[in-house]
């Protein structure tokens, strides 16, 4: 029978594309091998051909602990005898960070209330753990609560002129990755 090798263990970070390999394997006879493999455990992946030497896949997303795709390896010679062997890949978590967004420019009269919305916001993997409203252009203004989605705030009074007051919104996600609008 051939001998089956379906490589060494890896460890890949989503979504990178991962290369099974089966070229170490061999048929004692010399002769020409054919290759079948399939997925026995872990998130399901498409290979680029199941029935090459070195079919590929992208890693999956997976949750923040990884998780483990084990794959089986037959390799066939020309008798259609037959041995088999596996190899397991470790997929990695990769925190994406964050996006920010402060929502649209607001124009509204003097001595109204004004409410910031950081709501459209999103984080596509483990959530928004915290949300930092911060003045850094115009008039000094008191928000009902820097460190929530939507704080309030009085528009100034002002002498007839337009006032500009711009504000970031920094928000941070599970894994500390920050963005800001």
């Amino acid at each position: 029978p051939p001998m089956a090798i379906a490589g060494e263990d890896q460890t890949a970070a989503e979504p990178d594309r991962v290369t099974l390999d089966a070229s170490g394997s061999s048929d004692p006879s010399g002769g020409e091998l054919s290759y079948s493999w399939r997925q026995f455990s872990g998130p399901s992946v498409e290979l680029s051909d199941p029935e090459a030497v070195q079919p590929t896949f992208n890693a999956p997303y997976v949750q923040a602990g990884g998780d483990t795709l084990i794959f089986l390896l037959t390799a066939i010679n020309e008798a259609e005898k037959k041995d088999r062997d596996s190899v397991a890949i470790s997929i990695t978590w990769t925190n994406t960070p964050p996006n920010a967004n402060a929502g649209p420019d607001q124009v509204v009269d003097a001595g109204g209330t004004v409410q910031l919305d950081g709501s459209r916001s999103t984080d596509a993997d483990d959530g928004i753990k915290n949300y930092s409203w911060e003045r850094i252009d115009g008039p000094e203004v008191a928000l009902s609560s820097a460190d929530t989605i939507k704080p309030i705030f009085a528009a100034p009074e002002i002498d007839g002129q337009p006032v500009i007051i711009v504000f970031r919104l920094t928000i941070t996600d599970q894994g500390d990755n920050a963005s800001s609008d």
